[in-house]
């Protein structure tokens, strides 16, 4: 019974291996919406890798998801606003999730001013932990999420982090 349901929920999922210019970016989406993504990786196994990429998955090329991930990378706007699927993930991270999603372009907040807007200002490491958790980045752009006393982690490294807002407040 419990295989059955696994492989009716993979018949569902669809997914995307494409090269930027900042690297091979992954993406898995279901009918709800787009599921995780991967941070560019420099081949595209890694980026394959980097999405857990299920067996029996159809691939599909996502013209949307695409041109506004390439966009972005070029300094030329904001991550493309599409549907998520945020299936599995807890209500005060997806809370989280959606006050960091929601972070203006160029901008960054504290995980504690994060917190706070989430109604529990003394929760900022549950923050930081949700954002760790975050599986669809650039899309829900963490790396807008610093320290008081710096810019915090990032999963995709500090260099990336750096790398990603500067190219949001003009630079790189």
């Amino acid at each position: 019974m419990y295989h059955a349901a696994v492989a009716a929920v993979k018949e569902d999922l669809s997914y995307d291996l494409f090269r930027t210019p900042w690297g091979w970016i992954g993406a898995v989406a279901s009918p709800r919406g787009l599921r995780s993504l991967a941070l560019p990786r420099p081949t595209r196994a890694a980026a394959a890798e980097g999405i857990a990429l299920p067996r029996g998955v159809a691939p599909t090329p996502w013209t949307e998801l695409r041109s506004g991930l390439l966009a972005y990378l070029r300094g030329e706007g904001d991550c493309p606003g599409l549907p998520l699927d945020l299936e599995g993930v807890a209500a005060f991270s997806r809370q989280v999730l959606g006050l960091a999603r929601a972070i203006p372009r160029g901008t960054t907040v504290t995980y504690g001013e994060l917190a706070r807007r989430a109604g529990n200002p003394r929760a900022s490491r549950a923050a930081g932990q949700a954002l760790a958790r975050n599986r669809l980045p650039l899309v829900i752009p963490c790396h807008r999420v610093v320290g008081v006393a710096g810019l915090g982690g990032y999963a995709g490294g500090l260099a990336l982090k750096r790398r990603l807002l500067a190219l949001e407040s003009g630079g790189a």
